[in-house]
């Protein structure tokens, strides 16, 4: 089960790294920082560039969520982890398998590429393949996908690179 654990922007790496140092490797199964393979224009020239996908989160795998707990509250520099009402409640199983589409083996969304037919996008290659419902906009001089994704029953809006290469 996935667990969302907010750490502030720009603190997810260190906070990755205490917790994998002061937590038991018992406790969890892996901690996760989704990141996307973006391109920007930088003095002309596209470049690829990594960013978080989710910047101030991370995402905490474990059986024994817990035991995790009991790990989180012995260690005070994260911030919060992520509750429905009272109690902490991992992502739903679709919210899972969404994610898990998206990210690859190194924790990181790829580009994606497509074409546009009659207005509509088609994506040929890339994560975004299939999941061309998802994307509410796109923004072709920045080379990128708005999409939506549900999470703890919110709508959150957040972007990947996807390159159109022609307009039929």
């Amino acid at each position: 089960m996935w667990y969302v654990l907010w750490t502030g922007t720009g603190k997810e790496s260190d906070t990755k790294q205490l917790l994998a140092e002061r937590m038991s490797e018992t406790v969890y199964n892996e901690i996760v920082i989704p990141k996307k393979n973006m391109l920007q224009k930088f003095h002309g020239e596209w470049r690829q560039v990594t960013k978080k996908l989710y910047p101030g989160y991370l995402f905490i795998i474990t059986e024994t969520p817990e035991d995790m707990v009991n790990e989180l509250e012995r260690i005070s520099f994260y911030k919060r982890i992520l509750k429905t009402g009272d109690s902490i409640a991992p992502i739903t199983k679709q919210e899972e398998e969404y994610l898990t589409a998206l990210i690859s083996k190194n924790q990181t969304v790829g580009i994606s590429s497509g074409i546009i037919i009659n207005d509509k996008v088609v994506v040929k290659s890339g994560p975004l393949v299939g999941m061309e419902g998802i994307i509410k906009k796109i923004d072709r001089h920045k080379r990128l996908a708005y999409i939506d994704m549900d999470f703890f029953n919110r709508k959150v809006t957040t972007s990947v690179a996807l390159e159109i290469v022609s307009k039929v």
